[in-house]
């Protein structure tokens, strides 16, 4: 394939992207959790979209790729482990783009503490998923510095999470293996998360994805991190489909059964905000977003 087909070929897949459905996003190709041994991917909903995702959209991420001397493993953020010390995340010099090169986010300085709760909020397409994926290690294009423990461990959360074909066990634990995780400790979760009328169903194979409606999606994607505890969470509006009230609570049983995890969330209601100690804002500047603490919290120091 010439370059004049690929072209072409890449506008027609800009075009179905353009075209897929509200929070069908290409760059869930990298997968919504890291383990320590790689990534795991995404499967998605239809036919169309599967050709998108794995076969168009990588194609164009490689070969934008390879007009740089950049390997996929070096791409984006320079990614720097650190030894000892207290667990945290610092962002220096960081500017992130989209694959056609057009700059999107830049932060100065971030530092992001063990134990803290995050709210980044801002206009749509201002970069804050971006943002989460490049601090995850699974977007790459950009540059400066990222540092964290040699050992940290991040889980993302998207609004609509995947919820395999099969019994509830294997739903509420993907993508562990079989027997990671007692039955005890699954009850557990689903009760803390507000599915404690599911606890006796864990043997049932189904279709969870369409029997379950988006807030209970959304709420055994939450069920996962109970059971995961990771260091750092990452909530791309993975609350958004339940009321504030729930929504609430939802947010106390993470801070309390996961005390020493940061919280990053993504929100645009301001309930959300409120559920939080700090507000970042994705701020316009010239042709891309800046990153900082909301006025409000500026005004408060």
């Amino acid at each position: 394939m010439n370059d004049a087909d690929f072209d072409a070929l890449a506008s027609a897949v800009d075009e179905r992207v353009q075209a897929l459905p509200e929070g069908c996003d290409p760059a869930r190709l990298f997968g919504v959790r890291l383990r320590p041994n790689g990534f795991f991917l995404v499967p998605f909903w239809s036919g169309v979209e599967r050709l998108v995702y794995f076969v168009l959209f990588p194609a164009l991420l490689f070969r934008s790729l390879a007009q740089s001397p950049l390997a996929l493993s070096d791409a984006g953020p320079k990614r720097i482990a650190s030894v000892g010390g207290t667990p945290r995340i610092d962002l220096e010099d960081v500017n992130l783009f989209l694959p056609d090169g057009t700059p999107t986010v830049e932060t100065k300085h971030l530092v992001l503490a063990e134990g803290e709760s995050v709210v980044l909020s801002g206009p749509s397409g201002s970069g804050k998923s971006t943002l989460f994926r490049a601090i995850a290690g699974i977007w790459p294009f950009g540059a400066g510095e990222i540092r964290s423990t040699s050992v940290t461990r991040i889980m993302v959360v998207p609004a609509k999470p995947y919820i395999p074909i099969s019994t509830l066990r294997a739903a509420v634990t993907y993508p562990a293996v079989p027997g990671t995780y007692s039955d005890d400790d699954i009850r557990g979760v689903l009760a803390d998360v507000h599915l404690g009328d599911l606890v006796n169903e864990l043997n049932r194979e189904e279709v969870w994805s369409q029997r379950l409606s988006s807030g209970e999606q959304q709420r055994v994607a939450l069920a996962r991190a109970l059971l995961m505890r990771p260091d750092w969470l990452f909530l791309d509006e993975s609350t958004s489909a339940v009321d504030e009230k729930l929504e609430a609570e939802l947010y106390a049983t993470l801070a309390r059964r996961l005390p020493k995890t940061t919280i990053m969330s993504i929100g645009h209601r301001s309930a959300v905000v409120r559920l939080h100690q700090r507000h970042l804002e994705m701020r316009p500047e010239g042709d891309h977003f800046t990153v900082g603490d909301s006025a409000e919290m500026v005004a408060a120091k």
